[in-house]
Formats: structure tokens, sequence, C-alpha cells
């Protein structure tokens, strides 16, 4: 009873007893998850919803505009592919400015861009101009992910990563729920869409968040501490700790000791050499495999069902399934969240990939059965649904689990370039989808592509398998900062409890 009395009264001497008490992530940890996180994520999230409502409807916008400019299929889906080659480019470029300058500055850039270049699309006077103007588009969107997701990470304690994650996400399902009530709401037989409408529809949600992010949002108080700024990630927390209601926490936290390149690439290069040294190397392998093979089957939907809707002979009209769908995504990311709370990473990812596997053999199966029977029966249209909305509900469940394990896996150091680089290969997976859609329908049918993915979503769940879990363990900030340097910082963190 006199020793639990001591350390109330002697603070001090509770900080000496644990080295850990003024660690930088055990003041996060303290400070808890409220609404300082909750107006940060929504405020950084507006970029997603940009992102959802730009790729939700980009297939039918593109086919809109190829009546007015008379494209061919192969042009069609080469604009398709030529915005995913801006999001790889950003996605690249992301890692080496967040790391470096912050998170804050390629956010900023990210929904400015969204909404300049939208608005620009409005312009183009042909099939090169728009070739330009997408591919800005894809740039901005992929220069703000990874900052994003790796802000969201880093100012949550934690047991509520998962929610700063997927809250992101959530933001992207409503982007998607927007974009494909305006295409419903145009014609619910997606036959006459006026794509210049949706195009400056879609602008308004980031002319807005581009505003409120300028006003509100935050640096993330890891990178500030680690460029030496330790004032300015006080001041940080200081914010957190009002909006969070946690005045008796103490923001003073030990400085972090770690090795900073001067100049923006030789800060990249050293990032790179650490992701791909031999503590992470397979990790950032698997990793970038995975991530290629989600976006091939996740970012092939988003191309291949608004082209297949109106030729498939479905219950209710071809609008009201694409909303159908969107509304699928955000029940997988409720599902991840759920998941996420009671199960492993590795667990959660396993459940949720075999449900991808499950839900494209259903849509295969009821697929070939159509190709048999012209008039297919109600079970065989019920399976075909069903599938389709499956592949949306547990693909947008495994892109929000995949999106937490990256975030958690690479030191804060190195946070940023770790995540930018599995998502930059991934983004080859998005790139190649819509050719390799266009080209298998061509000659083959459209459900040869959804066999490809099959084969490679096999491959995820075994590798799935070989990852180490990350749940619930403390974010590195550095490798000097592990206990074990020859081991994974993974492997090395302490759990938090």
């Amino acid at each position: 009873m006199s020793s639990s009395s001591g350390l109330n009264e002697n603070p001090q001497d509770a900080a000496e007893e644990d080295p850990n008490d003024n660690e930088l992530s055990t003041i996060i940890d303290r400070l808890g998850f409220g609404c300082s996180q909750i107006s940060q994520i929504i405020v950084s999230g507006g970029m997603w919803m940009g992102d959802a409502a730009e790729v939700m409807i980009l297939s039918c916008i593109t086919k809109a505009m190829s009546v007015d400019w008379h494209m061919t299929p192969t042009e069609q889906s080469t604009i398709v592919s030529l915005v995913f080659i801006g999001v790889l480019v950003g996605n690249l470029i992301s890692g080496k400015v967040g790391d470096h300058y912050g998170r804050k500055p390629p956010i900023l850039v990210s929904i400015f861009g969204l909404a300049l270049f939208n608005l620009l699309t409005l312009r183009a006077n042909g099939y090169k101009s728009l070739l330009v103007v997408r591919f800005c588009i894809g740039f901005s969107i992929g220069i703000g992910q990874p900052a994003q997701v790796a802000l969201s990470t880093e100012i949550s304690p934690a047991s509520f990563r998962n929610y700063a994650v997927v809250g992101s996400q959530f933001i992207f399902a409503f982007g998607e729920l927007y974009a494909s009530f305006l295409v419903w709401q145009q014609d619910p037989m997606m036959k006459i869409i006026d794509w210049r409408q949706l195009v400056f529809w879609i602008s308004v949600p980031s002319i807005i968040f581009f505003f409120l992010c300028f006003i509100f949002l935050n640096e993330s108080p890891r990178i500030l501490a680690l460029m030496g700024r330790e004032e300015e990630a006080k001041a940080v927390l200081d914010k957190i700790r009002t909006w969070n209601g946690k005045p008796e926490v103490s923001i003073d936290f030990r400085p972090i000791q770690a090795e900073r390149q001067n100049n923006m690439i030789g800060r990249w290069l050293a990032s790179m050499k650490m992701i791909f040294g031999p503590k992470l190397l397979f990790t950032t392998c698997a990793n970038c495999f995975t991530c290629f093979t989600i976006n091939l089957l996740y970012f092939g939907t988003f191309y291949a069902f608004p082209l297949m809707l109106p030729n498939m002979k479905l219950s209710g009209t071809p609008g009201a399934n694409l909303m159908t769908a969107a509304f699928c995504d955000l029940l997988g990311m409720l599902l991840c969240l759920l998941l996420s709370k009671v199960l492993q990473r590795r667990t959660s990812i396993a459940i949720l990939t075999f449900g991808q596997i499950m839900s494209l053999n259903a849509f295969l199966w009821a697929s070939k059965q159509m190709m048999v029977d012209p008039n297919p029966s109600a079970t065989s249209l019920m399976v075909l649904q069903g599938g389709m909305y499956g592949m949306k509900l547990f693909t947008s469940g495994v892109f929000c689990m995949v999106f937490i394990f990256y975030s958690e896996v690479y030191p804060t150091i190195a946070r940023a370039t770790g995540f930018a680089t599995v998502m930059t290969v991934g983004r080859c997976g998005s790139i190649a989808a819509p050719l390799l859609f266009e080209f298998m329908r061509k000659v083959s049918s459209p459900e040869a592509f959804f066999y490809l993915i099959m084969v490679a979503t096999v491959g995820n769940l075994a590798l799935f398998g070989c990852q180490t879990d990350t749940k619930d363990l403390k974010l590195e900030d550095d490798f000097q900062d592990t206990e074990t340097a020859e081991q994974l910082p993974i492997r090395s963190a302490r759990t938090v409890t």
C-alpha cells in the first residue's frame, strides 16, 4: 500500500523505474485516441474521397469521352492505365518527400492537384491533351497516399492504429458512393453519361478538403521529432492533449537519436537501403507481390464492372448495382475493422483472402453457366451477383488490412518510403488491370482476366502465412531504437500494454 502511495507522490521515481516512460510512442499511447485523431484523419482523408470518386467513374467517363472523340477500346484503356501510371510516379516521389519534408506537404499537393487537374480535364480538346491531364490527376492521387497513411498511423496509439487506417478508407468508400450516386442520378442504365458534369462534381470535395486541410492539418509529431524539431513536435502533442482532454499527460519526450541525411536524395537512398536490407528484404518483396495482386483485382473490378454491368441480366439497374458494389466496399472495411480488433493481422488477412478466392470461384462458375445457357436461372444470376459483391467486399477488407500492416512494419525514419515503394509496385497491378482486361476480353473472354487473378490470389494466401505479425506492437522510429539490431523491428518491438 505504502509502495503504491510512494509512486503517486513521486512520479519522477516512476519515470526512472521505467526507461521507456518518456518515449514518444509511450506518450502518444497515453494521449489516447479521440477528437484530435478523428479530426486529423477526416481532414487529411479528403484526398481518399477524391481518389475514390475519380477511380470509381474513370471507366464510365472514359467510355463517354470516347463517343465525343471516337476513341478505340485500346485508347480508352490506355487513358485509364495512364492515370495509374501517374499514381505510381506519385507514390514513388511521395516516399522521398514525406520522409524528408514531412507528411503534410504531399497531402496538400495531392488534394490541390486533384481539384485543379479535374477541372482542367474540362478544357481538354483531344486525346493527347487528355492523356497529359489524366496523368497529372494520377500523380496527384499518388503523391498523398503514403504520407496520409503514415500520418494517421503515427498520431494514433498502438491499439487504435487499425481505426486510424480503416477510418481513412471509410472516406474512400464514401467517395465511391458519392461517385456512383452521380452516375445513377444521370442514367440508372448507364447508357447516357454527361462526363463533363461528372468531372465537375467530383472536383467539389477536393476543393472543400483542400481549404480544411490547409487550415487545420497538423504535421506528424514523430517526423518532427526525427527532424530535431522538438518544440514543434511538443506543440502538436499539446494540441492532441487538449483535444483529447488529457491535461494530466506529460508531453516531454526523450529526443530521438537518428542519423539523417541533409539532402532528400541521400535521405531516400538511406531509406531504400534500410527497407531492402537483410532485416526487411523478405518482408518488402512479399509486400510488393501481394500489393500488386490486390491492386490487379481491386482496380480490375473498378474498370471491368461498369463495362460489364449494362450487359449483365442482373436484378436492378446497372447504376443501382454499381452503388451496391460501392456499399460492399464499405462493408468490407467494417469487416476489416472487426477482425483487426479480435485477431492477429496475419490471420485476418488470410481470412479475407480466402473470401476473395471463394467470391472469384462463385463469379466464374456463374459466368460459365451463363455462357452455356442464354437464359440463365435465377440461381446462376444470384451467384453471379453474390460473387461480384463478394469480390468488392473481401478485396476492400484485404486492402485495408494490408494498409495497416504495411504502415506498421517499417520504422518512422523510412515509413513513407517503405509504404510508397510497396504501393508503387502495387500500382503496376492497377496499370496492368485495364489493359489486361481489354486484351483478354479480345482474345478470349472477360472472365479470363479473373482466372488469372485467381492464381495470383492463391499465391498471396501462401505469402501472408509467412509474414510476422505486427498487432499491438510499438512503432519503431529507427533501427537504433531496437534492442537487438540483428532482428526485424517488428520482432524486437515491445508489446504495448
